[in-house]
């Protein structure tokens, strides 16, 4: 899984340098293309006010991931930091076992916490 994911640049092409496991975001991603194949993913972290080095700092709280094709408007998974925490093994289990991709294809807009799935 882990060998034909390049750890994605943000939305302007920088890295965000963020704090959360690769290993986990590339497990969401590898789930996300089992139900939208032909799609290209992008990750961010919504800039918060505080600065470092006069750039705002990514938001710790979640991780966005993008669902994007020319053809139809994006599909955005919002991942709070709370179901980062779980082991990598659970990752896609829960995201398979919520529907997480059903509900994001219907609704376009999802949030996974550690409790579940729902819309935004």
């Amino acid at each position: 899984m882990g060998a034909q994911f390049k750890w994605p640049d943000d939305t302007d092409g920088a890295s965000i340098g963020c704090g959360c496991s690769r290993e986990k975001i590339r497990a969401v991603h590898a789930c996300l293309k089992e139900r939208f194949p032909q799609f290209g993913l992008r990750h961010f972290h919504a800039p918060t006010r505080l600065m470092r080095a006069g750039l705002p700092m990514p938001h710790a709280e979640h991780h966005v991931i993008s669902v994007m094709r020319d053809d139809v408007l994006p599909y955005y998974l919002v991942v709070l930091s709370e179901f980062l925490e779980q082991p990598l093994e659970e990752v896609c289990e829960h995201l398979r076992e919520w529907d997480v991709a059903n509900a994001l294809g219907a609704l376009r807009i999802a949030i996974v916490s550690k409790d579940g799935a729902s819309p935004l």
